[in-house]
């Protein structure tokens, strides 16, 4: 079946020679994600080089068009984020150097942020190009979201991770919703221009997926996006009737939230942890080393373990350790939170979070890393808050709140380290575009 991510690569080549951006880019995403049917973990080749290959051949095409191709003058956006990326590769390159490890598994750590390049490319789309991958992309979110929907009924069409039996023996977590939901519910959420008995059903749709699946990460990011565009543009009416439906929508998710609310260890809810962490900071670490807890403290050990690890070893704390891959002989950074399976518990990895992207930045490419990282998120927010108040776009008024949502979720979830890379690709670039066309017209910092 992997089969079918390769052709969808060589179909997103054809759509860019037939200048077709919108359908390259949809392509291009559901070459790395088999839009959830297909399990690329199996595939020979990986469908992140087959990418990897098809950037640089876009990149290289469009520069022998035209040598300004990758110019930054006036994309403070565009610079942030290529500084932040280039020193990725960077760190990659000289892990090689080093000797810290082979190319191939230096590569296979760092190709990720290779991806990010095409940027360049897709800030050249126009609004009419956007929304075109963004129609594609709800069809296939739909597609994807049936078969999410389907099995509670035992149809399992979609691959990821289904948590049996996780509340009370009776509710199953479906931990595999389609990739963009979150962002096509903003989408619905912000548009103006559609029915009320479409936009309740597309929002109950894409709404009760982070239910099945359980994603607080997910809830709590729509949640600040809707209340940061509520501020922008809410009557005091639509403020009053969003925190109504927000009240009966938790009051319906609260008992289904129970068992991820309690601390397997310690019987704390997450808020009862959050005033741990704050009375007592320095003991994180140890106390959930002896006593366990719950996926709030978890995270904030984690951080704690990895920082604490970098101080004891300071030649690693301006670049970090390097692209160092988990698989690698050469790893040889213990860690005991945070590991792939219970086979590295207590034994070496991880290096490489899924759970907390702070933990990749600092560990693979340490407190330089994170800097850069942190003004790149700095700067897409400052270019985003203007676009809210000037546009009425549905897909810039999207990309401008996803900035702030995702930028609160690094503390939650590596969405910016794993994946594809292509929805985070997307929004930036929407926002890059948006940025240079309202700058002319309205005094905003660049």
């Amino acid at each position: 079946m992997f089969v079918i991510c390769y052709l969808f690569v060589v179909y997103a080549l054809i759509c860019y020679i037939k200048q077709k951006k919108g359908d390259c880019l949809f392509w291009l995403f559901a070459s790395s994600t088999g839009l959830g049917f297909i399990d690329t973990s199996t595939a020979p080749v990986k469908t992140s080089d087959f990418l990897i290959v098809a950037t640089i051949i876009i990149l290289v095409s469009e520069y022998a068009k035209n040598p300004t191709f990758f110019r930054l003058k006036g994309d403070g956006i565009g610079r942030a984020l290529i500084i932040f990326i280039s020193f990725t590769i960077l760190v990659m390159i000289g892990t090689i150097v080093v000797g810290s490890d082979t190319p191939n598994f230096a590569f296979r750590c760092g190709r990720w942020s290779i991806t990010y390049l095409l940027y360049f490319y897709v800030r050249t789309y126009t609004l009419k190009d956007f929304n075109r991958f963004l129609n594609m992309m709800l069809i296939g979110c739909i597609i994807s979201g049936v078969a999410f929907y389907l099995q509670p009924l035992g149809i399992n069409l979609l691959q990821g991770r289904v948590d049996e039996a996780m509340y009370k023996d009776e509710l199953t977590r479906y931990a595999n919703p389609p990739e963009f939901a979150n962002l096509l519910f903003i989408l619905y959420f912000v548009k103006q221009n559609v029915s009320i008995s479409k936009k309740i059903f597309m929002l109950c749709f894409f709404g009760f997926m982070f239910i099945l699946s359980m994603w607080r990460g997910a809830i709590i990011m729509i949640a600040v996006m809707a209340a940061v565009y509520l501020l922008y543009y809410g009557s005091k009416k639509a403020i009053i009737y969003l925190a109504f439906s927000v009240g009966v929508y938790f009051a319906v998710i609260a008992p289904m939230f129970e068992y991820r609310e309690e601390s397997s260890g310690k019987g704390m809810s997450t808020f009862e942890e959050i005033k741990m962490v704050l009375t007592n900071p320095n003991d994180v670490y140890s106390n959930f080393e002896t006593e366990g807890g719950g996926n709030f403290l978890f995270r904030v050990a984690m951080v704690q373990e990895r920082i604490d690890y970098l101080l004891r070893n300071p030649q690693y704390i301006p670049f970090g350790v390097g692209t160092i891959h988990e698989d690698s002989p050469n790893q040889k950074h213990y860690f005991s939170l945070g590991t792939h399976n219970d086979n590295y518990k207590y034994g070496k990895g991880m290096l490489h979070s899924v759970d907390v992207e702070l933990v990749t930045i600092i560990c693979l490419y340490g407190f330089i890393g994170l800097v850069l990282y942190i003004l790149f998120f700095y700067k897409w927010v400052k270019c985003s808050l203007p676009l809210l108040k000037c546009s009425k776009e549905p897909v810039v008024i999207m990309s401008a709140l996803a900035s702030i949502g995702l930028t609160i979720s690094m503390f939650n979830w590596a969405f910016f380290t794993t994946g594809s890379g292509i929805s985070q690709i997307f929004i930036i670039s929407v926002t890059s575009f948006a940025f240079k066309e309202f700058k002319g017209s309205l005094a905003m910092v660049e």
